[in-house]
């Protein structure tokens, strides 16, 4: 093969790929070509059925026994925070919003739909997130 012409400037050489000719030849053998029928035909055992699944047998109920149980547990949390933010004092706190006002709230109170609604109804009902920041923290 001939050599590869480097194409030089000041600071670096570039490689010039055009000017290498290389003939690819790829010749496989009758013998190591691919099967083309190997994804038609089975081979081998096939799987045999034992009845067993993997994690039990899978009943598709409106109203599965761990949902029963996951409720159970979202509920005893949810009376466990809520009983701490009974007992938080109300703290006033400011929110300042991207164009410079500053709305007023209450701490573990205020919600940034109520600030929204407090704005209008229609930026309250379009809100999906709203980003949050504390300058200090509220105990």
């Amino acid at each position: 093969p001939a050599p590869v012409k480097l194409n030089a400037t000041g600071k670096f050489a570039v490689a010039d790929l055009a000017s290498l000719k290389i003939d690819h030849v790829a010749v496989v053998p009758a013998d190591k070509k691919r099967e083309k029928t190997r994804a038609n035909k089975e081979s081998g055992d096939r799987i045999k059925k034992s009845g067993e699944l993997i994690g039990g047998v899978f009943d598709a109920s409106k109203s599965p026994a761990i949902q029963a149980e996951r409720i159970e547990v979202f509920e005893r949390y949810l009376a466990k925070y809520n009983e701490e933010l009974a007992q938080k004092k109300d703290q006033p706190i400011k929110v300042s919003l991207p164009d410079g006002s500053v709305r007023e709230g209450i701490a573990f109170k205020t919600s940034p739909y109520d600030i929204a609604k407090a704005i209008s109804q229609g930026l309250a009902d379009s809100v999906i997130v709203a980003p949050g920041a504390y300058t200090n923290k509220l105990e």
